[in-house]
């Protein structure tokens, strides 16, 4: 289960700074911290595929400890996990992520990263990757399923619309469907909820009125 933010995400060690600027010292310097293991190469966790390297990237649970397997983790590589839907040890961690994500990512950013892994990989004529994919897309649209109703902002309708306008061009028709049905039933209900709040405005107004006028 994932963390408090202050926990979630993993600094890197401080990195050494050479001497010298020259060409020469910097290139000694960097073969010194690989040599040592002190710098790690710059990834993008979002596009992380192969399973050892995405545990690699998350801290567990020590043998013995109480509560969840997962402690820590940036929260990349925590929405990166969640979408390895297909394994089924990792059922519980995906509705343990979705029930508490919003103690270090705001829906509008877990949307965004969602939707960035869904088309890094959409297009891959890899079999193993295009399930990545459908995987990322699937647990996107239980994020918008069990949005509240305040978090469904005119930015995330528009995100989201524009992703089904793309599967639509890609000829990913079912997926636009399933997307846009969940959206149409979210702005629906807000809806309801406007406009059932304007009733209950007005009737308390007329009230008011009419308990002037008698009196």
């Amino acid at each position: 289960m994932p963390a408090h933010c202050d926990d979630v995400v993993i600094q890197d060690p401080a990195p050494h700074i050479p001497p010298s600027n020259s060409k020469e010292a910097l290139a000694k310097d960097r073969l010194k911290s690989t040599d040592s293991g002190q710098v790690k190469e710059d990834v993008d966790e979002l596009t992380l595929v192969d399973h050892k390297e995405i545990m690699n990237r998350i801290t567990l649970k020590t043998e013995g400890d109480d509560g969840p397997d997962v402690r820590a983790g940036s929260s990349d590589i925590l929405l990166v996990h969640a979408t390895e839907t297909d394994r089924k040890d990792l059922v519980l961690y995906c509705e343990a992520f979705l029930t508490t994500y919003r103690t270090f990512i705001s829906p509008e950013d877990l949307i965004k990263k969602l939707h960035y892994r869904y088309t890094h990989f959409c297009h891959s004529p890899d079999t193993f990757k295009k399930r990545v994919s459908k995987n990322t897309f699937f647990v996107l649209v239980r994020v918008v399923d069990e949005l509240c109703l305040v978090e469904l902002t005119e930015d995330i309708l528009r995100q989201l619309m524009e992703l089904v306008f793309r599967l639509v061009c890609n000829g990913e028709l079912s997926l636009a469907r399933v997307l846009r049905k969940n959206i149409l039933d979210k702005v629906e209900q807000k809806r309801l909820l406007r406009h059932t709040h304007i009733l209950k405005t007005a009737r308390r107004t007329r009230g008011l009125s009419q308990t002037r006028d008698a009196a």
